[in-house]
């Protein structure tokens, strides 16, 4: 949002459309997975602290002045995700749409993912915790894969799966430690993986550990489903796509949700683990 006006704090014009043109291309989507993500997109590069609120309500109003269905759908989701003020106004601008008869099908399911099992477990120098989402009604689930730097306890990895059959998701668990010998991931409680993320996020913030790139637009989502809020955790900072590499990622092969993506789709990781590790080890000795 470089070249904002000082006098008026509102956003150039094009900036807005160019955002707002996010939603052309969502128009056919009907999963509220996809529109979770949609509302991530777009939050990145006005919920960075340098935007003032008048330039976010200026996106979220152009989002309404749409007044079809994908804008609905968006504006549900920027109401549960988005920091508390634009939230508000997220709500009450879906509200004036959905009193003119215009709202989407996948709105009841927006920001409705919750914890259904959860485990922790080490693998090598790494805590692994890995927590199912269920969304009422559906029968995919999602899956969250954190990963933590256990000299620092400091959070370097977190990814959550696109939707995928309940089966396939379950089966991820035993798989997920690379050394066969490792004890069996043991279960977590809901509210302990909540708290447990919520420290380790501030430890790495702390540490000045970044995420990856991929994280950068699902941490609203899990925070929502891990706490009720998408603004509840103090997340660190992510990385530019363009400051990271793909030299390995905590899912080794089939397990990486990169390789279920369809074209386009941006939910999967390419976190590098090993630069993520050594950027932890680097922090620690400073300490």
């Amino acid at each position: 949002m470089a070249g904002m006006s000082h006098r008026s704090e509102l956003p150039p014009e094009h900036l807005v459309a160019e955002l707002v043109g996010l939603l052309d291309d969502g128009c056919e989507i009907d999963d509220p997975a996809d529109l979770e993500l949609l509302a991530g997109t777009l939050l990145l590069p006005i919920s960075i602290p340098e935007v003032p609120e008048a330039a976010r309500r200026v996106v979220v109003d152009a989002i309404a002045a749409r007044g079809d269905p994908i804008a609905a759908a968006t504006l549900a989701a920027l109401g549960v995700l988005a920091p508390a003020p634009l939230a508000a106004h997220a709500r009450e601008a879906a509200a004036l749409l959905a009193g003119r008869g215009v709202t989407h099908p996948a709105v009841a399911q927006i920001g409705t993912l919750s914890v259904e099992s959860a485990a922790a477990g080490a693998d090598n120098d790494t805590e692994m915790i890995v927590a199912v989402l269920a969304r009422p009604g559906s029968r995919d689930r999602q899956v969250i894969v954190l990963g933590i730097h256990s000299a620092t306890d400091a959070l370097i990895e977190c990814m959550l799966t696109p939707p995928l059959p309940r089966g396939e998701a379950e089966q991820l668990l035993p798989k997920l430690a690379s050394d066969a010998s490792a004890p069996p991931l043991a279960p977590l409680a809901a509210d302990e993986l909540a708290a447990r993320v919520i420290a380790t996020a501030a430890c790495a913030r702390d540490l000045g550990i970044a995420l990856g790139s991929d994280a950068a637009p699902v941490l609203p989502i899990i925070a929502r489903a891990l706490t009720g809020a998408g603004d509840a955790i103090a997340w660190p900072e992510t990385l530019a796509p363009w400051e990271e590499d793909d030299e390995l990622s905590i899912f080794d092969g089939e397990l990486d949700p990169a390789a279920r993506r369809a074209p386009g789709d941006t939910t999967g990781p390419r976190r590098a683990k090993r630069k993520a590790q050594r950027s932890a080890r680097k922090q620690s000795r400073r300490r």
